[in-house]
């Protein structure tokens, strides 16, 4: 629970080869958070690809997308600026008609206070607040998109996430 909101979110793992399977979860996804590292400078392009990759999806453009700077307490972090330079986030937003925001934090935990970065709670406030205020057609677009929408022509993607998630809330 975040404020009013129950939030389910899965971590995904970020490697090459996770990521043909995030689109199995495409179907029952709200919104987007994409973590960048900004101390890699070096791969800092290779996440624009892949925010691009992702936002391009059909079950995905157009949705909200939170995308967390991560590691802003380190001294070599990029500014929030420049990575949003780096991975054309303004031009990605544009295209895929997704909100976009862009939050520097770190998002290692307070263990003295138990406590994640608010910049952090910040980020996720604003993508819940953004699903709220467009939840009728989000979900909508989830039933489309998780019933595979025959009549448009195009074939069901398999929906393992689905399942996956089913499985997961009856296993709590």
């Amino acid at each position: 629970m975040l404020d009013r909101f129950e939030v389910t979110l899965f971590d995904l793992g970020g490697g090459e080869k996770f990521r043909t399977s995030w689109r199995n979860f495409y179907a029952e996804t709200h919104g987007v958070v994409f973590v960048v590292d900004s101390t890699d400078v070096k791969r800092t392009a290779e996440a624009g690809n892949v925010l691009s990759e992702v936002l391009k999806h059909p079950k995905i453009s157009g949705k909200p997308v939170l995308v967390l700077a991560n590691k802003q307490d380190k001294a070599e972090a990029l500014s929030e600026s420049d990575i949003v330079e780096q991975i054309s986030l303004g031009k990605l937003a544009n295209e895929n008609k997704s909100m976009c925001r862009i939050e520097p934090c770190s998002g290692t935990l307070d263990y003295a206070e138990k406590k994640l970065d608010r910049t952090v709670l910040r980020g996720l406030r604003w993508l819940l607040w953004t699903i709220a205020r467009d939840y009728a057609h989000l979900s909508t677009r989830l039933i489309q998109d998780s019933t595979g929408e025959k009549g448009r022509g195009q074939q069901p993607e398999r929906v393992e996430g689905a399942s996956l998630t089913k499985k997961i809330q009856r296993e709590r």
